[in-house]
């Protein structure tokens, strides 16, 4: 995963290879194998994300929230 400070917001994403080692504790998730990602205001809350309304919503939202919590400890916020 890599993490973006973008002055009021941070985006943080990852790559197909990330996502699909990410797969492996959600077997049968219906998130696709593609590059994910996703940007957060300063409270953390969803501003943005390229995963499709046709994926998967737990583990979507799993998966959000590790990029969340990914980028405020990268980041520091």
């Amino acid at each position: 995963m890599r993490a973006y400070d973008q002055g009021g917001y941070f985006r943080v994403t990852m790559s197909a290879d990330e996502v699909s080692e990410w797969k492996g504790g959600w077997p049968a998730s219906g998130l696709r194998s593609t590059g994910k990602s996703a940007t957060f205001d300063k409270n953390g809350d969803l501003v943005d994300t390229n995963i499709g309304e046709d994926e998967d919503g737990e583990a979507a939202l799993a998966i959000l929230a590790d990029m969340e919590t990914y980028g405020r400890e990268r980041l520091r916020r």
